[in-house]
């Protein structure tokens, strides 16, 4: 998958499977960041130096030189999941306020690994199972995370934080469940 992430009109990124690219020319023109960290899903830098990547088997980074050099975050080390089944497939920030999300989700016993429209008749009986929600936030601009984590049925696959407090956070359901998705109403400051 790609995703692209623009801290202004001119300076971005895109994260691509074979790596990050950088524009400063507003896309006019990419360089790929020669020592980009494996398994990125997103990007965000809270300013064109400082920045944050995360993606598939626990990967989180940092990079203070906009992208040049990157250091595994060890914040990753403190939530005890297994990574080949933990992935973080989102970053916002707000100012200093910074969420990450992720998931964690082992294969269920028995379940089959083809894809849907082989099995369609085994997929409308597969039902949602709760997974591991994973969450680090920052209140500093990323240079302390705290992490957690919780049990829900579904993934979080989008938040966006808003001055004032309020956060959205969007909710999707892979199996059969009553609703595709949901989305929830969080309160960056207090939590709840």
């Amino acid at each position: 998958g790609m995703s692209v992430y623009f801290l202004n009109d001119t300076t971005g990124w895109v994260v691509t499977p074979k790596g990050i690219l950088q524009t400063d020319e507003s896309g006019r023109s990419w360089h790929k960041l020669p020592k980009s960290p494996k398994d990125v899903l997103r990007v965000w830098f809270t300013d064109p130096q400082r920045g944050f990547a995360v993606g598939l088997r626990k990967s989180l980074w940092k990079t203070v030189d906009g992208g040049r050099s990157w250091s595994r975050m060890e914040e990753a080390d403190q939530i005890k999941t297994s990574p080949e089944h933990t992935v973080f497939n989102n970053i916002s920030f707000l100012g200093k306020v910074g969420i990450i999300t992720g998931s964690s989700q082992p294969p269920r016993q028995g379940a089959s690994d083809l894809p849907d429209w082989m099995e369609p008749e085994q997929a409308t009986r597969r039902r949602e199972w709760p997974a591991v929600s994973v969450t680090l936030e920052t209140h500093d601009g990323g240079e302390k995370w705290a992490p957690a984590i919780t049990s829900i049925f579904g993934q979080i696959t989008v938040v966006r934080l808003a001055p004032g407090g309020l956060g959205l956070g969007l909710i999707e359901f892979r199996n059969s469940f009553p609703f595709p998705s949901e989305v929830m109403a969080i309160n960056w400051r207090t939590g709840k």
